[in-house]
């Protein structure tokens, strides 16, 4: 399991809105994180390409197909692994209000 990530995501009437990630791979071993490697974004293991990226390029109309061919080091199972991330983070994302004192 990886550390949990926490993001400010505004404040309003005192209450302060963040985002907790709890974020696991799912038994995968092709997604790594590393804080070495760009900035510990979570990365297809053997490659500098990022869950994120991957997203951006499928997002975009890019088939998987094509995303292998820009990319031959690429495998179609980092692909793969990097939805499954992605759908994963999304299912374990809690958002709490929080009230804050000053």
């Amino acid at each position: 399991m990886q550390p949990i990530v926490s993001e400010a995501l505004g404040h309003s009437a005192g209450y302060r809105r963040i985002r907790l990630l709890a974020l696991i791979v799912m038994g995968s071993d092709w997604i790594v994180s590393d804080v070495g490697m760009l900035g510990g974004k979570p990365c297809i293991r053997g490659t500098r390409i990022s869950v994120q990226f991957v997203l951006e390029l499928l997002a975009s109309g890019a088939s998987q197909d094509e995303i292998r061919r820009k990319y031959p080091h690429l495998p179609a199972e980092g692909i793969a692994a990097a939805i499954q991330y992605a759908a994963q983070a999304m299912k374990n994302e809690v958002v709490w209000d929080v009230k804050l004192s000053a």
